[in-house]
C-alpha cells in the first residue's frame, strides 16, 4: 500500500459512492448490506499489509453488500463479479484500488453490526440523505440526526456506551 492517505480517502469515496448508488437503487436493502457499505471505509492498523486488509475488510464487505461468498476469491475475482453485478465496467478498477480510511476501534467492529441491525430503520434514511447531501446546512442537520442515535455498546462492558471518542457510563 502506498503512503498517499489523501488519495486513498478519495479512492474510498469513489468506491463507496458507486456502490451506494447501486445499493440505494435496490428495492429491498438489508442491514447487512448497509453495514457492508460502511465496512468498505474501514482500514486496519497494519494497512500496509495489503493481503490482511483485503482479506479482513474489503472482500468480506463486498460479500455482505452483494450477497456473495468471496472468501475463496482473490480481489480481482471479487472486483470482476461486483462490476458484473453493478453492470459498470469502471467499478472493477475502483474495487482494485487502495481504499479504507476509518480505523474503527477493534472492540466495536463486531458489536457495530448488531447496532446497525437494531437501528437500521433510522440509519438507512440518514445514509441515503448523506449520499444525496447538497449543502453544509444539510450536513449539519445530518450530524444532529446521527448524534441523536443511540451509541454503540462495548461488547465487553455493556454499561459503557461509546461510538464517539469520549465514552459515558449509563
Amino acid at each position: 500500500m502506498g503512503g498517499n492517505f489523501a488519495e486513498r480517502e478519495r479512492q474510498t469515496n469513489r468506491l463507496v459512492r458507486a456502490v451506494a448508488a447501486w445499493l440505494f437503487s435496490q428495492k429491498h436493502i438489508q442491514p447487512v448490506q448497509l453495514f457492508g457499505l460502511v465496512w468498505l471505509t474501514w482500514t486496519t492498523a497494519s494497512h500496509v499489509n495489503e493481503d490482511t486488509y483485503v482479506r479482513s475488510v474489503k472482500i468480506p464487505a463486498l460479500g455482505q453488500i452483494f450477497g456473495r461468498d468471496y472468501s475463496r476469491s482473490n480481489l480481482a475475482e471479487a472486483a470482476q463479479d461486483v462490476s458484473r453485478q453493478m453492470a459498470d465496467a469502471k467499478v472493477e478498477a475502483l474495487v482494485m484500488g487502495e481504499t479504507g480510511f476509518s480505523n474503527i476501534y477493534n472492540a466495536y467492529r463486531n458489536s457495530s453490526f448488531d447496532w446497525m441491525r437494531a437501528h437500521f430503520r433510522k440509519v438507512l434514511p440518514i445514509a441515503k440523505a448523506a449520499y444525496h447531501l447538497k449543502s453544509d446546512v444539510q450536513g449539519r442537520s445530518l450530524a444532529e440526526r446521527i448524534d441523536d442515535l443511540p451509541q454503540i455498546r462495548k461488547p465487553d462492558q455493556p454499561s459503557v456506551l461509546c461510538i464517539r471518542p469520549v465514552c459515558s457510563r449509563h
